[in-house]
């Protein structure tokens, strides 16, 4: 084969991977930014909409370029040029994106400003690379549409290739920050296939630059781990295990958290008690009076309080829902899982698990526990109105359900806690809310829990949480409060939530 027809064989290889790179770059900037920003719709909407805006751009510049005297040198440095600015994403990210959060910008704001910081340069580049691939590989315009339409479609290909490769395996097989450090290497090379000559000097030490500093963030890592901090991706979302110091007590502690850097579970590691203020509220289920022989827990996180409950009450059954199998590995791990007889787990979502059982001739519960908010926005559809008729459907005659979500505790019909009181009275009429530090004040943003059943619950031990006092005249308020229906036709969770 000739030296033109070996080019341009590599063309296809060429569109084909920087086709791939670009939606692996996307979807693990969704990981990238969620330990600091969410994954909300917001930050989705944000991050696709600049990233197609930034191809936009490419695919113009890059097709001005090319019809200017088109080389595979050009070719090359817009490749070479791409992986530098992946590279520049992974040694930046952190910092950038502590630097916003510490800013505390409104959440669209702060998601696009690091959308159009760390991956917009890159994607502008890798836009480039398809049109200029297009106009090289053109020999005359009887052939152009059809050569257009080709390359276009192996492009194509390599995104869909992409998006299935990262989104099912590659996140939890390597993380984000190794896969930033892959694409760098990847176009890096893709620059030595379009041509091996140029800027050869440049190139090797860019490689050199990128051994060194992807392996001290591997080093980082592992010492991190030695000292107590793990960075886990899973299938799911980045967790992050952290030991640590109690601020108040002294007493070492082991925290999981997620999404900006929100606490998903708690524990001490020198004793078994409740760590977690909001966890002490749940144990006012057990303070009823009614009983509590079956439960049901959405949202197990760290499994704390089902280890919690299975101490306190041994003859208990567990039913527990956790859509992330690696949560529970997890929880095996590090957060003193074990098994016992009367546990059941399932690794579904919690929406599907309650419809298909609603569904089916339903094994009622005594207490159902949702724990699955300790996000800036919660997953929706666990608060809407037609998921509250199912959780009815699985209560038994006294049983109660038991929420913690993050809102304000006011009753003005702002914001999501209204919305909250709203759609569980209007199916379950007897409705509790303690705001889980009442002494915050009724603007603080904070952990609300709600008690919800069919007749009104009478709490045994009011003087068992501190505080508790103190929220009753709260919790009568808020528990009056009238806010937006939620159903799943309509339920605009992230602008309650900007005004929570």
């Amino acid at each position: 084969m000739s030296q033109n027809g070996s080019r341009m064989g590599r063309l296809e290889a060429i569109a084909f991977l920087s086709g791939a790179a670009v939606m692996v770059l996307e979807i693990t900037g969704s990981r990238v930014m969620a330990p600091f920003l969410g994954t909300s719709i917001f930050v989705w909407t944000t991050l696709i909409g600049v990233i197609m805006a930034s191809l936009s751009a490419g695919y113009w510049w890059g097709g001005r370029l090319a019809d200017r005297n088109p080389t595979y040198e050009r070719l090359a440095a817009i490749l070479f040029l791409a992986c530098l600015g992946v590279a520049a994403t992974a040694v930046s990210q952190h910092t950038f994106l502590t630097f916003l959060q510490e800013m505390a910008f409104e959440l669209r704001l702060s998601a696009l400003a690091a959308t159009l910081f760390l991956f917009a340069p890159a994607s502008v580049l890798l836009g480039m690379v398809t049109p200029y691939v297009v106009r090289l590989k053109l020999r005359s315009i009887e052939s152009s549409g059809a050569e257009v339409g080709r390359l276009y479609a192996i492009s194509t290909a390599g995104s869909i290739l992409g998006t299935f490769a990262c989104g099912y395996f590659l996140l939890s097989w390597m993380g984000s920050s190794r896969i930033l450090y892959g694409i760098a290497f990847l176009l890096l090379a893709l620059s030595f296939v379009a041509v091996s000559e140029l800027w050869a000097r440049q190139r090797v030490a860019a490689a050199v630059f990128l051994l060194l500093t992807g392996g001290f963030a591997e080093f980082e890592a592992r010492s991190q781990a030695a000292a107590g901090f793990h960075d886990i991706d899973t299938d799911y979302q980045r967790l992050q295990v952290v030991d640590a110091e109690d601020p108040e007590h002294g007493r070492p502690v082991r925290i999981l958290k997620s999404e900006e850097a929100n606490t998903q579970s708690a524990i001490y590691l020198d004793g078994d008690e409740l760590y977690s203020d909001y966890l002490r509220y749940f144990d006012l289920a057990r303070d009823t009076g009614r009983p509590l022989r079956r439960v049901l827990m959405i949202g197990a996180a760290g499994y704390v309080y089902p280890m919690h409950l299975a101490r306190e009450v041994p003859e208990i059954s567990i039913d527990v829902v956790e859509i992330d199998p690696a949560m529970t590995r997890i929880a095996r791990q590090y957060f003193g899982l074990h098994e016992f007889s009367g546990l059941r787990i399932f690794h579904e979502d919690g929406r599907t698990f309650v419809n298909r059982a609603a569904r089916q001739a339903p094994e009622t519960y005594d207490a159902i526990f949702l724990d699955a908010f300790q996000t800036r926005v919660p997953p929706f559809q666990l608060l809407t109105v037609e998921f509250v008729r199912n959780l009815e459907r699985l209560l038994s005659p006294q049983g109660v359900v038991v929420l913690n979500f993050i809102a304000r505790a006011d009753a003005s019909g702002r914001g999501l806690g209204p919305a909250v009181v709203s759609a569980y009275s209007d199916v379950l009429p007897a409705v509790q809310v303690f705001a889980v530090h009442p002494d915050q004040g009724n603007e603080a943003v904070q952990n609300l829990v709600l008690f919800a059943s069919r007749t009104p619950v009478v709490f045994q031990r009011n003087t068992v949480i501190d505080g508790v006092r103190m929220a009753t005249a709260l919790r009568q308020e808020l528990s009056r409060a009238t806010g937006l229906l939620l159903t799943d036709d309509f339920a605009p969770v992230e602008y309650l939530v900007s005004g929570r």
